[in-house]
């Protein structure tokens, strides 16, 4: 038998030549996007996370103990985390075990959106593109939904793997309850969210140039966001103030914590949709609203008036960004379905939604804006439209 010397291995096949011609850069600032956005996020997650921590800590300090599972050093980066998930939409999945009373077990969810979240994430890629390479773009849509793509599944898949690894736990027992007690934030929603929200963003910031109907998308998503955050955040940090004033640091705190939370549910009850707290008979007897009118007399009257004088602002921006042409149907489209989106997304998702079982029985409670609420969103950009059509210009006219 003759003996053959062994062949070299064949070279390994090449890379396709449309992943040849992304320069990069492109890579890069396809990794450093998600990775701004989650320092922002994490940031504010922290924040939040220290706000409502130090509250609790004031609170107790008046009232019983803190409950063992916030003592030690650990539970601000645990709750970190478990606010960084949240910040996606995803809710905070509970469960226990009992050993007293023959060993039961139960469960349930908590929904809370701590907003600051993704806006921190927001902010931070805005405030660094024109250090991660603002100039590098995309030419071909391939090339940038795969990039947007490996963005947002990068982040998504770095949030859910933290959430569900660094979560609350609680194993042991006391001279109250001997058991043990789980949450997390890891969820398909929040992962989806997360993975959306980026990629998105990665996206826009790889298109060589931005087309007339994009254009028009992003200036109604600005004029709405503008309006919504300047009174939510007027409103939130006017509570805060008086909390302070009035000594109540930790309500103040708490406030911090959901500053944005809290400035959404003024900003709904500002335009008369009221806030509505419901639950099991255990919790609450009947469902309860809180309106406008609910708070001191000067302290709606000022708020309406706030309220109107940033609704006339936001129709004379509008009809500066649209080159006074808010008349045009592409206006009145694109305005008030942003309201719209805007008005269910927040009357879906900001607020409380608990929910727990166990031993058969089961027990819930949600703090929310009315379901009917998104209707007074949509009458709001109606508002907005008519105002800048009518008015907005004879004013610029007269105007010095």
């Amino acid at each position: 038998m003759s003996q053959h010397a062994p062949q070299p291995p064949p070279p390994p096949p090449s890379a396709p030549a449309f992943l040849k011609n992304i320069p990069g850069q492109a890579w890069a600032r396809t990794l450093l996007i998600p990775l701004a956005f989650f320092g922002g996020a994490f940031l504010m997650a922290g924040l939040t996370a220290a706000l409502g921590l130090s509250g609790m800590s004031v609170a107790a300090s008046f009232g019983s103990d803190m409950p063992q599972l916030m003592d030690g050093g650990p539970s601000w980066i645990v709750m970190t985390i478990q606010l960084l998930g949240m910040g996606f939409l995803s809710p905070l999945s509970l469960g226990f075990d009992i050993a007293d009373f023959g060993m039961f077990s139960g469960g349930g969810s908590a929904f809370f959106v701590p907003w600051l979240v993704p806006a921190g994430g927001i902010a931070a890629v805005a405030v660094t593109q024109r250090f991660l390479g603002g100039n590098i773009r995309a030419q071909q849509a391939g090339i940038r939904f795969m990039l947007a793509g490996i963005a947002g599944l990068l982040f998504a898949t770095v949030v859910t793997v933290l959430a569900a690894t660094v979560r609350f736990r609680y194993d042991g027992g006391n001279e109250m309850i001997d058991g043990r007690f789980w949450a997390h934030s890891a969820s398909l929603p929040g992962f989806l969210v997360a993975a959306m929200l980026v990629g998105f963003s990665t996206y826009l910031l790889l298109l060589p140039r931005r087309g007339l109907l994009l254009q028009r998308i992003l200036t109604a998503i600005a004029a709405v966001f503008e309006h919504v955050l300047i009174l939510a955040g007027a409103s939130a940090l006017a509570l805060v103030i008086a909390a302070f004033i009035q000594g109540e640091t930790e309500v103040g705190q708490f406030v911090l914590a959901g500053f944005l939370t809290v400035g959404f549910f003024a900003f709904s009850m500002l335009h008369f949709v009221p806030t509505v707290m419901s639950g099991s008979e255990e919790i609450v007897d009947s469902a309860e609203s809180l309106t406008i009118f609910t708070l001191p007399t000067a302290a709606w009257i000022i708020g309406l008036i706030v309220m109107v004088a940033v609704l006339f602002v936001t129709a004379f921006r509008w009809s500066l960004r649209t080159q006074f042409y808010a008349h045009a149907p592409w206006a009145w489209i694109a305005l008030p379905v942003t309201y719209l989106v805007v008005g269910i997304l927040l009357t879906s998702a900001n607020g409380l939604h608990f929910s727990m079982y166990m031993a058969g029985e089961a027990m819930q409670m949600s703090i929310s804006s009315a379901a009917w609420g998104f209707l007074v969103w949509l009458a709001i950009s109606g508002i907005v439209q008519v105002l800048a059509i009518y008015l907005m210009p004879g004013l610029w006219r007269r105007m010095p």
